[in-house]
């Protein structure tokens, strides 16, 4: 939908301590859904290098952007959850959804996680953020 995977955080190839830390003990999804009517326009009107900076993520590569160069902004530097300066294990994706004939697009959020809190912290740091732009 908007040409970049805001809110992919899958474990990389031999990653698998991600996936087992997360389920660990069992696991909770978490999910949630966002419609946008509208906004697609205006997103497109927004140059490609700040897209990128508001998500995190290059768009044509999807490769993360190093640490320093992501603005404190950036969807991925706020929906990353710490406790105790640690950051906790969450494994995340998004899918599209929507009918673009109607300008009805939106994501559907997953995430797999220990604790429901986890994902909940994530989707209120978002929603929270898209109630205020």
């Amino acid at each position: 939908m908007l040409g970049l995977e805001a809110g992919r955080q899958l474990a990389p190839k031999g990653a698998g301590s991600a996936i087992r830390d997360c389920a660990a003990g069992g696991f909770e999804a978490h999910t949630r859904g966002h419609l946008s009517r509208g906004h697609l326009k205006a997103w497109n009107d927004v140059p490609v290098e700040q897209q990128e900076k508001i998500i995190g993520r290059k768009k044509l590569s999807d490769i993360e952007l190093e640490d320093a160069a992501k603005p404190p902004y950036a969807h991925n530097v706020l929906t990353t959850i710490e406790e105790n300066g640690e950051e906790l294990a969450i494994v995340r994706d998004n899918m599209p959804f929507g009918e673009v004939g109607k300008g009805e697009l939106g994501t559907h959020f997953v995430g797999y996680a220990r604790s429901p809190a986890r994902a909940d912290n994530s989707c209120r740091v978002v929603g929270s953020r898209a109630a205020t732009s």
